[in-house]
């Protein structure tokens, strides 16, 4: 699976995943803020709020389960919701040059310009 797919199945889908991979996503996307904050002098602060809120988790096995990183992350959701629901993935591609459209909605293509309206 493409990296634009399983990051369309996980941004769009987002009722089906489970809480393990809920709190993964989050922790991923916190922990990237924080890495790339243009205020560094508060760091140390922002992760024990983080923390306290449950942005980051201190969970073995979600830490586990998120250590490949992003991709890897959003690959292994893309590929159990699609094992487990197909039936509720609507993948919407062009009727014109059969890419992946921007969001399941989608009716004007990014690539190649088509309206299916």
């Amino acid at each position: 699976m493409d990296n634009e797919l399983s990051k369309y199945i996980v941004n769009y889908f987002t009722d089906l995943l489970t809480d393990k991979e809920k709190l993964g996503l989050k922790h991923l996307r916190s922990k990237y803020k924080i890495e790339h904050s243009d205020n560094m002098d508060n760091i140390e602060q922002r992760v024990r709020a983080y923390k306290k809120i449950g942005w980051l988790t201190e969970d073995k096995d979600v830490l586990e389960f998120v250590s490949g990183g992003k991709e890897e992350l959003d690959r292994k959701i893309a590929d159990r919701i699609l094992s487990e629901h197909r039936d509720k993935v609507f993948i919407n591609n062009c009727p014109s040059c059969g890419r992946l459209a921007r969001t399941p909605f989608a009716r004007q293509c990014r690539h190649c310009g088509h309206n299916w309206r």
